[in-house]
């Protein structure tokens, strides 16, 4: 794994906001955000997915995830038999978000997110990314997600942290602290999770001036 660089700069960190939790951190950002354009990157079984269009009632809405959940795996200690009950994690996906995706909003976009993403013809105003949580995985996706973003677009990572309750080493905490420390990004936001996996809000530095 990467060893993170140390962020030192105060700039980076002067406006930034403290929130109690994800769900405070959407809701601070929802008079921004309401009727915008927004990706969500790793979608597990939508309980997100929903929150984020409750809240912010976008206009338009990209789910990218690989969609490959399957009857014998286990997500955060719940079983995706209970939650698939037969389908495939797509169908999931898009039987529960079934009035969104007729409305137009909403667009389930199966496979690797950073070739996706890359293929995006759109200018994100917020996205949010939670998919491959490995070094590689995050450095793909973050690279692809600053060149699909609008140039005053919040970028959020899930679970900034170094590593699982197993030891699996994350690569968010290297990714996030390069883009502030070498590429002009200052922090907008952090939000406390109880273990400890918490969010981070980036923005660029021309839009935090």
């Amino acid at each position: 794994m990467e060893r993170p660089l140390p962020i030192r700069d105060s700039d980076v960190l002067k406006d930034a906001r403290l929130f109690a939790s994800r769900y405070h951190l959407i809701k601070s950002l929802s008079e921004r955000l309401k009727g915008k354009r927004i990706a969500e990157v790793g979608i597990a079984f939508g309980d997100f997915t929903k929150f984020l269009l409750q809240e912010l009632d976008p206009s338009h809405f990209d789910a990218y995830d690989i969609f490959k959940l399957t009857d014998s795996q286990r997500m955060n200690g719940v079983s995706c038999a209970d939650i698939l009950k037969g389908k495939t994690h797509l169908e999931f996906f898009n039987e529960r978000f079934e009035s969104a995706i007729k409305a137009g909003v909403l667009r389930a976009i199966p496979g690797d997110s950073s070739s996706n993403l890359k293929n995006a013809k759109v200018q994100y105003d917020m996205i949010y990314v939670d998919g491959d949580h490995s070094y590689p995985g995050v450095k793909r996706d973050a690279d692809v997600a600053v060149n699909c973003l609008a140039e005053d677009g919040v970028l959020i990572f899930n679970d900034y942290t170094m590593m699982d309750l197993s030891g699996y080493k994350y690569g968010i905490v290297p990714v996030v602290n390069d883009l502030c420390v070498n590429h002009n990004w200052k922090i907008f936001a952090f939000a406390f999770q109880p273990d400890m996996f918490c969010d981070i809000a980036l923005v660029r530095g021309s839009a935090a001036a």
